[in-house]
């Protein structure tokens, strides 16, 4: 199993992330500004592409009292997938969020993992 961790900053809300003028839509200035802070936080770190499939743990911190949680996701996996990380948010089995005060911006641990439904897996082999 590979495993990695990294940081970025906090990312802004799903409901930020686009606009939409007449019939294009596209990514909103902050947005593209967090891809940009973000991406470079990515590359000062040592990272660890991970294959296949994966769970990932998200932190966040800290709690404001009008954030949405879930809202976060988006951004971050998308963020991992531009750069490489991982190969397709869509092959993550598990994901867990997190409000943590230990942590500024968005703390990701990711673990690659044998698919669900595999032998491998359902032997138990695999946490």
């Amino acid at each position: 199993m590979t495993f990695t961790c990294l940081v970025v900053p906090t990312p802004p809300s799903v409901n930020a992330l686009w606009r939409g003028a007449r019939k294009h839509v596209y990514k909103s200035d902050r947005y593209e500004n967090w891809l940009t802070e973000a991406g470079w936080a990515l590359k000062r770190q040592e990272t660890t592409k991970i294959a296949g499939h994966f769970t990932v743990n998200l932190r966040f911190g800290p709690r404001r009292s009008n954030a949405d949680l879930d809202n976060k996701t988006k951004a971050v996996l998308d963020l991992l997938e531009t750069h490489k990380i991982i190969e397709s948010d869509s092959l993550a089995d598990e994901i867990h969020l997190f409000w943590d005060a230990n942590v500024t911006g968005c703390q990701i641990e990711i673990e690659s993992v044998a698919p669900v439904g595999s032998k491998v897996r359902a032997a138990g082999m695999v946490a």
